[in-house]
């Protein structure tokens, strides 16, 4: 045969091999993408919403870009009521755009005061948002991209990942806002995800340095984000080590692994917040931690209703769980909260401390309760429903027939659907 139909073979063959790589690889992960692209669909819409109000997007309160370059132009030193962190991951995209300014000659002397060197500025700080916002819905889609795969691959049942995630997460209205938007919930809810994908496999696979390392630098991240995130942590951190000693009793090889690989995981969260937050202002870090835990935004004679009794805050916690969750997720973890206590699923306990931690820290130290206060559970609540339900199926298949377990969860989770369908509309 002439050499051209032997390359055009070759070249077929190559072809077809890589459509069939690329056949499997969408067949093994494709799942995972799912909710983020999901909420790609409802977050898109807010990308460009109402800019450039740089104060409050009539959505929820921002402050940015004017409080990213407040931050780099004091080096580190003013002091605001939320993290520094959000600062650094909007500034490659600020900075991109003022150094591209700045060489069009649309970038003057910076200023302090509007309109703040820019010689257009409606125009550019619009550009600024939309660029903000882009680069946290990006991060936030790869942040439920993981957090998916890991609850996957943890409870070796993906469909069970993807439900749970979009029952709890990529449909829920204030997560989808705030993941196209430059207020700091959304990188929050960012590193959350990523946090919860490493909790989920510590659960299951067990605690190691690196896995312990990694939790941790998420944890701080959220928490460098915004303070809201600390509650779930506390009772997190020690139910990992009181179940890591409760396994290695009578071993001491085991134990002595086990609190040498919690040190560093505590070390790890202790050194990186340091980093992220002392190291360079600990004056304004002080004055930060008064404003958020001593001063105005923590006084609930200011926030809360005046006529506030423990009744009615008790309901309004109620009201804001059942906000965040959606009639159709509260049905779904009201049933997860039964088999966890009938079945006593292995790992549902470990499931259930981020849950109950968030909940009842912030609400005996908080005073008042905004919906927004219970963005976390929209991940604790996919985690707890992937645990509980992927362990229950087979404790279901043992007392009853061979199916009725998954026909019951089955059922009720597309009752859950419906509820929250008709809740929504």
């Amino acid at each position: 045969p002439a050499p051209s139909v032997g390359l055009d073979d070759d070249a077929e063959l190559a072809a077809s091999v890589s459509a069939s790589r690329g056949g499997v690889w969408l067949r093994r992960y494709g799942w995972m993408a799912v909710p983020s692209l999901i909420l790609l669909l409802g977050s898109a819409q807010f990308v460009r919403f109402l800019v450039p109000n740089t104060d409050d997007n009539q959505v929820i309160h921002s402050c940015q870009p004017l409080k990213a370059l407040r931050f780099f132009h004091s080096k580190g030193q003013d002091v605001h009521k939320w993290g520094p962190l959000p600062n650094v991951l909007h500034a490659p995209a600020f900075g991109g755009l003022l150094a591209y300014w700045k060489l069009t000659g649309d970038l003057g002397r910076p200023s302090g005061d509007y309109p703040y060197g820019l010689k257009r500025p409606h125009e550019q700080l619009g550009a600024m948002i939309v660029a903000g916002r882009l680069v946290i819905l990006v991060l936030g889609m790869v942040s439920m991209a993981w957090l998916t795969w890991a609850l996957g691959r943890a409870s070796k049942v993906p469909l069970l990942a993807v439900f749970a995630m979009l029952a709890m997460a990529a449909t829920e209205p204030q997560l989808v806002v705030r993941m196209a938007s430059t207020c700091v919930d959304g990188p929050m809810m960012v590193f959350l995800g990523l946090a919860t994908g490493f909790y989920v496999l510590i659960i299951y696979e067990g605690l190691t340095r690196l896995r312990g390392v990694l939790l941790s630098i998420s944890a701080v991240c959220a928490i460098s984000c915004k303070e809201l995130a600390v509650p779930l942590f506390i009772l997190t951190y020690i139910g990992i080590a009181v179940r890591g000693w409760r396994q290695t009793r009578g071993a001491r090889a085991e134990r002595r692994t086990f609190l040498t690989n919690y040190a560093v995981t505590v070390g790890a969260g202790i050194g990186s917040y340091l980093l992220i937050n002392v190291i360079y202002c600990p004056g304004s870090w002080l004055q930060r931690m008064d404003l958020v835990f001593l001063g105005t935004l923590k006084d609930p004679s200011i926030w809360a209703d005046p006529r506030q009794t423990t009744l009615s805050y008790l309901a309004a916690t109620g009201i804001a769980v059942v906000g965040t969750l959606g009639f159709g997720g509260t049905l779904l973890l009201v049933l997860a909260a039964v088999l966890s206590i009938w079945l006593r699923p292995r790992h549902a306990l470990m499931a259930w401390l981020p849950f109950i931690s968030h909940v009842a820290i912030v609400w005996r130290s908080a005073g008042y309760m905004p919906e927004y206060f219970m963005l976390p559970l929209t991940y604790l609540g996919a985690l707890v429903l992937v645990v509980v339900f992927g362990e229950s199926v087979p404790l279901l298949r043992q007392r009853f027939s061979s199916s009725l377990g998954l026909k019951v969860l089955s059922g009720v989770g597309l009752a859950a659907l419906v509820v929250d369908a008709v809740g929504g509309w």
